[in-house]
């Protein structure tokens, strides 16, 4: 019934994603983790768990959680799962999670450089990061996967959680802010929100600003084929801008970082966050745009104590 009446859109992009529980399921079995748990009716906590597997405790706290979303385990308290009673591989991405996270230089390490999909191709590309592969112009490897990825983006910003931003005004109200305000959407790829925002709020001055020149050009072509009228206009601007060693452009009114913070480590969200700061005006804001990951338990006070927990993974929220 739920096939049926989901829109097609959703449905192939949650199918799309299946990998990822197929890949966290092999770490469970892998680390003989409902073993571990059994036996233990009131649960067992993470620390423990992570300490008799010898995997780091906040990725197998992510891979724990994402089951528990799937009915497989049952959060009872902040970071204590059970065992429920009911208790495909990906090119590179995440076919390759539990041998990274039992590698001893990949397992506890939160580097780009040293995810599942780094170690999938630390062969052939030994130190590059996923955008670095996708991106770099040097490599050469598979350009094509480069413009579908970012017109992927694009596209799935339409059965995602973009048009909160740019459709629903009741989430921000863009018609408020004066005419000729600016923002700048940073990391923001080939413009998933800022043509949408083009399109409807006409009295706004973007720029568009992402890690690398190859996606601000391929942006360009884009926006020249379907919205010539931004650009002719001069309300959208490309500007590339390496936001880990330098700042983005200057006393914008609005800087929107959409789907960006959950990539990067949390020092690397820090060097982001004061690049930014360095150049906001008196009148600038930041919009944050990411994921909320609600606890699978409800009580208050266990809310309350995971709460600093949450925000260490890069889980929250939309915050002005």
């Amino acid at each position: 019934m739920h096939d049926g009446l989901s829109h097609p859109e959703p449905l192939v992009f949650q199918r799309a994603m299946g990998h990822v529980d197929l890949q966290c399921l092999l770490v469970v079995v892998n680390a003989k983790i409902a073993d571990i748990i059994d036996g233990h009716p009131e649960g067992l906590h993470i620390d423990e768990i992570a300490n008799r597997t010898k995997l780091d405790k906040r990725k197998l706290l992510k891979v724990m959680r994402n089951l528990t979303a799937k009915h497989l385990f049952r959060e009872t308290a902040a970071g204590v799962s059970i065992i429920r009673v009911m208790a495909m591989h990906n090119k590179h991405g995440s076919s390759g999670l539990y041998e990274s996270m039992i590698d001893l230089g990949y397992g506890h390490s939160w580097d780009l450089r040293c995810s599942p999909f780094s170690y999938g191709i630390k062969e052939n590309f030994p130190g590059f990061s996923f955008y670095e592969w996708l991106h770099t112009q040097e490599i050469n490897f598979q350009p094509k996967e480069c413009e579908v990825f970012d017109h992927a983006m694009l596209a799935m910003a339409n059965v995602t959680d973009a048009t909160l931003v740019s459709k629903h005004l009741t989430e921000f109200p863009w018609k408020d802010l004066p005419n000729g305000a600016t923002v700048c959407d940073l990391g923001g790829g080939i413009g998933t929100i800022a043509m949408d925002l083009a399109k409807k709020q006409r009295h706004l001055y973007l720029t568009l600003q992402d890690h690398l020149p190859s996606v601000i050009d391929h942006a360009r072509q884009v926006w020249g084929a379907e919205m010539p009228d931004a650009v002719t206009e001069n309300r959208i601007d490309f500007v590339p801008v390496d936001f880990l060693q330098s700042s983005p452009v200057s006393n914008q009114n609005i800087y929107y970082i959409r789907q960006v913070v959950h990539n990067w480590s949390d020092a690397d969200c820090v060097v982001i966050l004061k690049n930014i700061h360095a150049v906001m005006g008196t009148k600038s804001r930041i919009l944050i745009h990411e994921v909320i990951l609600h606890p699978n338990y409800s009580s208050l006070a266990e809310i309350e104590t995971v709460g600093s927990m949450q925000i260490r993974e890069n889980s929250d929220l939309l915050c002005i």
